[in-house]
């Protein structure tokens, strides 16, 4: 703007430069003259914001204005210089992917990823929960936080399982992340849990007892043992075979 209307064409330089805005990626940088006509009083000059998919911080640069020219004199004011301002668009999105099963003894490991580069620290805290593993007896419980530093968009939490004498189905903990935070824009958080899932590494061995005696007329027993606990049901079929004794005639088959 100019203070007042003037009879004569006022013409003044202006350039753009400096901030935390970087030329060619965040504006279009540009530098030329602007001539106010006779009784014009203001004028407009914009700049163009490039849209980019990096997410950051509100970032900002300056015009200044300089050599100011009219037939009568003109000078430039006491604000020669303002600043621009870029306001992000891009939030980012944090996600956990389910894991790949792990067998008992080793690490299940989830990644956490950012849907786009940053510029900014990003941490986001996590925890574990129980389903139908519990800890400390399947898995070592968890409670901490992530930071991805800026240009990192994935990182690995690796949750150590432990074996015990057990025989089971595969059992299940919970991986969640629970709050994200950023120094100026907002981060959303999807895809907040996953499953980690244990899968048992032994078996149950069956075993019928030595052969047993007993007397005609009576019952012959047979003790039939697991090798170890299990926390399911286990179903054996069995049957009998002629040796010396016959069915139907020594024994009921």
């Amino acid at each position: 703007t100019v203070d007042k209307s003037s009879q004569q064409s006022i013409r003044v330089s202006y350039a753009t430069s400096g901030g935390t805005a970087e030329p060619d990626l965040d504006y279009a940088p540009t530098s030329g003259t602007l001539t106010f006509d006779p009784g014009i009083t203001y004028m407009t000059l914009r700049v163009y914001a490039i849209d980019d998919t990096v997410n950051e911080c509100t970032e900002y640069f300056q015009v200044t204005l300089s050599n100011p020219i009219g037939a009568c004199g003109a000078v430039i004011g006491v604000l020669s210089e303002a600043l621009g301002l870029i306001y992000d668009n891009d939030p980012v999105e944090i996600a956990v992917a389910d894991p790949l099963p792990a067998a008992e003894g080793t690490d299940v490991v989830f990644y956490v990823s950012l849907d786009i580069v940053s510029q900014q620290s990003i941490t986001v805290a996590y925890n574990t929960m129980d389903d139908s593993a519990t800890a400390p007896a399947d898995y070592v419980a968890a409670d901490d936080v992530l930071t991805f530093l800026p240009g990192i968009t994935g990182m690995t939490v690796a949750i150590g399982t432990n074996i015990d004498a057990v025989v089971e189905c595969e059992e299940q903990f919970v991986f969640e992340l629970m709050t994200a935070s950023t120094l100026c824009s907002p981060v959303q958080l999807v895809n907040a849990s996953a499953f980690g899932i244990i899968g048992d590494t032994g078996f149950v061995h069956v075993d019928v007892s030595a052969a047993p005696t007993a007397n005609e007329g009576d019952r012959v027993v047979f003790g039939i043992t697991l090798d170890t606990a299990s926390s399911q049901t286990i179903e054996v079929d069995y049957t009998t075979r002629d040796e010396s004794a016959f069915s139907d005639e020594d024994y009921t088959a």
